[in-house]
């Protein structure tokens, strides 16, 4: 179905089996630097644990990119950030009991077509209670976001794992959005 998306990247992917090779992005990669430390905090508790973390993601970056200077800085503002997320939220996830972090959920479901389909995701973060989504973005828009929580389609599948899991809902989403420094974009 590729081709019906876009006709170049077919052709090259599929007919000439080349890949197309993407440049190092701040606006994406950021936002998993900063997921990767607070995953690491949630995981040990630990500021440490958070570093690490950002740590195993700036190797797997810099392998992938190769473009160490851009990935290095951005990493120095990760952990800045991780840490100052650590600072003003570290003590609201033993509150909310938030103890698990990208733990990988699978569910089939049946459309009304009587058609099975398989949803894989990894949920950022999520507790007894609880589901955390965490978003970087360039722009804040207080508006904006109100509007589009209960649209976003991250949010709905950890909803639909949840209930799987528990056969309710959670009584509370953690919809996390931190501002990407520098960032003049969604």
């Amino acid at each position: 179905e590729m081709w019906l998306v876009d006709r170049t990247a077919f052709e090259i992917s599929y007919l000439r089996d080349l890949e197309a090779v993407e440049p190092w992005n701040k606006n994406t990669n950021y936002g998993s630097m900063v997921q990767a430390g607070i995953e690491g905090f949630i995981k040990t508790r630990q500021p440490s644990g958070a570093a690490r973390f950002i740590e195993t993601e700036i190797e797997k970056q810099v392998r992938q990119y190769e473009e160490y200077d851009d990935i290095a800085w951005w990493a120095g503002v990760a952990q800045t950030t991780v840490s100052t997320w650590i600072d003003l939220y570290g003590k609201e996830l033993d509150k909310y009991r938030i103890d698990q972090s990208e733990s990988h959920h699978k569910m089939t479901l049946t459309l009304p077509s009587g058609r099975e389909i398989v949803l894989h995701g990894y949920i950022d973060g999520e507790g007894e209670n609880i589901l955390m989504e965490n978003k970087t973005r360039g722009d804040w828009d207080d508006d904006k976001i109100t509007k589009e929580i209960d649209l976003n389609l991250q949010v709905n599948m950890y909803t639909l794992f949840f209930n799987a899991k528990h056969g309710r809902l959670p009584e509370r989403i953690w919809y996390q959005h931190i501002r990407r420094p520098l960032g003049f974009g969604y």
